[in-house]
């Protein structure tokens, strides 16, 4: 019973409370709603743009090992997204995109930014760091004519005061004002800047502002707005998405991230195809040296020895042993023939028997025919003599 009535006695607490200051709560109520309807209208609308690379295109079909089906794949996705996402890749992308320079329409709450389709272009020869940062405001005057106008940004006076305040450095921290008219295509030169607005089109609009923002800068802005994922840890397939408030813009930016990731891999693969073929032609050649080199010793080898060929100089030898062969042959016979012949001497008085023309004796020695012919002569002589006369005769010794 005493709960019961702490507990009717509580909401009429909260009832009477609510009663009383219902309008005051109303007004929080009715602010929470307007500033959230400020803070949604402010916040552009994000588009997302998404694309797909097959980092393995040329290696899906070949076989891979267990250690490579375990993790390298994984391994491999995760370098390829470092290397997409790198300080490298993006500053060579943004040497193709011409994204530095934002151009807006400035409105009271809410500015609405252009792009490709804006009434003016800037070409900026330079800019000075200290106002990378601001906004410069453009308010069209004539056709002819426009105000320049350029101030700090509410945060970067707060920044450089309190610097300026909690810093005992001297270096110049004075905030930077300009407004000056200016005519359309012609160049604006000062300390801070060098720049020319180029009118495309009439400016119809109330005024215009733009941004000047150099590739580091930019870098960061990619870099944020840039993701990268593989979809499976087995596949080869990476998904990249990049948000932005203009849809073009995002697809421009990832289809230019991804053709200069895919041209650096190719000229990476086209310089190491090059070099493995410029170390084959340093083989080559250095071959080719050691060939030419080779046959000069060869060529000089032959100039100074005399170079025989195997099979005529078998030829040649077996000849020769032919030759050899019937000479020795001959002399042999000859021998016999001699042989026989000092044999028959001995043994009978009359050689006149000798045939020293018989035609099988044409090799036997010159001289021993003439002294066979001179032994029969006088044989044949003594013969004759000893007719007539008797042993004792001195004709006849």
């Amino acid at each position: 019973m005493q709960k019961r009535k702490k507990r009717e006695i509580g909401f009429s607490d909260i009832s009477n409370f609510i009663t009383r200051n219902k309008r005051i709560i109303a007004f929080f109520a009715i602010l929470g709603v307007v500033i959230a309807l400020v803070i949604n209208f402010k916040l552009p609308n994000i588009y997302q743009s998404n694309s797909s690379i097959d980092i393995t295109p040329a290696q899906r079909d070949a076989p891979r090992d267990i250690l490579d089906l375990a993790s390298g794949t994984v391994s491999n996705l995760s370098d390829e997204i470092i290397i997409i996402k790198s300080r490298h890749n993006i500053l060579k992308t943004l040497e193709n995109l011409d994204i530095g320079t934002r151009y807006f329409i400035k409105g009271r709450l809410r500015n609405t930014e252009f792009y490709k389709d804006s009434p003016f272009t800037v070409q900026t020869e330079f800019i000075a760091p200290k106002i990378r940062d601001y906004m410069f405001e453009l308010t069209p005057i004539s056709k002819e004519e426009f105000r320049l106008v350029i101030k700090p940004g509410l945060m970067t006076s707060i920044l450089t005061k309190a610097h300026s305040l909690f810093s005992s450095s001297s270096h110049d921290t004075k905030l930077i004002h300009y407004d000056r008219v200016h005519r359309y295509n012609s160049q604006i030169s000062t300390p801070w800047f060098i720049l020319t607005v180029k009118q495309n089109y009439q400016l119809t609009a109330r005024r215009y502002a733009f941004t000047i923002s150099p590739d580091e800068q930019m870098l960061k802005f990619i870099q944020k707005n840039l993701d990268a994922s593989y979809l499976s840890k087995k596949g080869t397939i990476l998904e990249l998405t990049y948000d932005d408030t203009i849809p073009l813009r995002a697809k421009e930016i990832l289809a230019a991230i991804e053709h200069t990731y895919l041209s650096e891999k190719l000229k990476l693969k086209s310089k190491s195809a090059q070099g493995k073929l410029d170390f084959i032609d340093t083989q080559l050649e250095t071959i080719n040296l050691a060939l030419e080199k080779a046959a000069s010793r060869l060529e000089e080898y032959k100039a100074n020895h005399v170079i025989v060929n195997m099979g005529s100089q078998a030829a040649l030898t077996s000849q020769k042993l032919s030759e050899l062969e019937s000479s020795l042959y001959e002399q042999e016979t000859s021998k016999s023939i001699l042989e026989n012949i000092l044999s028959y001497i001995q043994t009978h008085n009359d050689i006149g028997g000798i045939d020293v023309n018989f035609k099988q004796q044409n090799y036997a020695d010159s001289a021993v025919k003439s002294i066979i012919a001179e032994i029969q002569k006088v044989h044949t002589q003594k013969t004759t003599l000893l007719l007539n006369r008797t042993q004792s005769h001195p004709e006849v010794n």
